[in-house]
């Protein structure tokens, strides 16, 4: 039930997709994501003009319309611990957002923790990062920058014969402030790679979470589990609770957790926001999100309300996304399940993709189900269904999300309830 109450959502214009699927249970949903430069685009305005939410281009007019303030993506902390401090209801990461972007300093939270940290070598400005590179003892390592992840993706080094090209392009990009970048330059760690997916309220986890596995950028498959009884691995991620309670974490929270062959269980890449995936998945998963964010806001824990133990979400894509409109016909026995990023519908009633000038995704089609199987069938049927220009997903999409599903379960890590024998056949 909406009870009166508004929410004003604050987003990067990446979750438009969760904006409208908790809208349901306000009587009225503000939508803003940041626009304004000194040469604004008309399309970063149109974001969010979507059935259940209102576009709004001035936060600050409708703050005090707001019963609570959603801030769906990290990097404004600050903002946050400001409305807060002026009595303000507020949804999001807080100053946790350093967690995520400041990846030096996250690794000596980690230290402090005891906890296993990844072995790598930090390395300052891309001349040094060069003469780095260049080592033989050096191939093969994950290269991550600290902040400017917009620069630069993780990055894979095999040699430097192969990593050249790779590196000209970012010395180019980079310009004169090249030697401000830092990286860190992971060493390698064989195993698998599960994920933990929920949120925080003041350090508190919920009893009832959600974790699964990843087809990296092109498909999820999740379950949800009482915390108890998820594998140590996942459960792991509740020993960051005191240092998000410290730093204000009430909202979005994700990690992926490195496995490594000898059993040592790294907590890698957490992200302090909204996850992609899986967030197009929690936006239905949950039923309650309105209750859970209203009350988090406010510091108290509010247990979700899953329609389904399992959920899959298959990612769709195209390579024209980046600078172009993308025009989709969704049919109607798809509907819901069909998840976009930067959505806007036109008056005729097509949905478009706003582009960002950066990732080549879309959205998702999603499929709710009793086992893994189900639901990852189910998405992919909805994918088959959905059509737009050069649009398309992974075709062995369901194969490989069976295989990290029986690899984890032969690492130890059991995604059903299912003896062992008959989940690795």
């Amino acid at each position: 039930m909406a009870n009166g109450r508004t929410a004003l959502v604050y987003d990067s214009g990446d979750f438009t997709h969760f904006a409208q699927a908790i809208a349901p249970g306000f009587t009225k949903t503000f939508y803003f994501s940041e626009w304004m430069s000194s040469h604004p685009h008309l399309r970063d305005v149109m974001a969010g003009d979507i059935p259940g939410l209102t576009r709004v281009n001035w936060f600050e007019k409708y703050i005090d319309q707001a019963s609570v303030i959603i801030f769906l993506d990290c990097g404004d902390g600050d903002m946050m611990t400001w409305l807060r401090k002026k009595g303000y209801r507020v949804w999001g990461c807080g100053l946790s957002d350093a967690l995520e972007l400041d990846r030096v300093n996250y690794r000596a939270v980690l230290d402090r923790l005891a906890l296993p940290v990844v072995p790598a070598d930090i390395i300052t400005g891309m001349d040094e990062l060069e003469k780095y590179l260049k080592k033989p003892e050096n191939e093969d390592r994950w290269i991550k920058i600290s902040f400017f992840r917009g620069d630069a993706e993780t990055y894979h080094h095999e040699t430097w014969f192969t990593t050249q090209n790779w590196f000209e392009e970012k010395k180019r990009a980079f310009g004169p402030g090249a030697h401000r970048v830092v990286f860190v330059c992971e060493k390698p760690v064989p195993g698998v790679e599960p994920g933990y997916d929920g949120y925080v309220i003041d350090g508190m986890f919920p009893r009832l979470g959600m974790w699964g596995w990843e087809y990296k950028n092109r498909a999820y498959v999740a379950r949800v589990q009482n915390v108890a009884q998820m594998p140590a691995a996942i459960r792991i991620v509740e020993a960051l609770g005191p240092d998000l309670r410290t730093l204000g974490m009430r909202g979005n929270f994700h990690t992926e957790q490195r496995i490594a062959e000898d059993g040592e269980v790294y907590i890698t890449d957490p992200a302090t926001r909204l996850g992609s995936p899986p967030g197009e998945i929690m936006g239905l998963l949950y039923s309650n999100w309105a209750d859970i964010i209203m009350a988090g806001a406010g510091g108290e824990l509010v247990e979700p309300q899953p329609i389904a133990e399992y959920a899959a979400q298959v990612v769709l894509y195209t390579p024209h996304a980046e600078d172009n409109f993308i025009a989709f016909d969704i049919p109607d026995e798809v509907g819901e399940l069909f998840r976009m990023r930067r959505a806007f519908r036109d008056p005729k009633g097509v949905y478009w993709h706003v582009p960002d000038g950066h990732l080549d995704q879309v959205g998702s089609a999603l499929g709710f189900g009793d086992t893994p199987e189900e639901a990852i069938r189910i998405a992919v049927q909805n994918a088959e269904k959905v059509k737009g220009y050069n649009v398309e997903f992974a075709p062995d999409v369901e194969d490989k999300l069976l295989k990290v599903i029986k690899d984890g379960a032969a690492a130890g890590v059991p995604f059903t309830d299912r003896l062992y024998d008959e989940m690795v056949a």
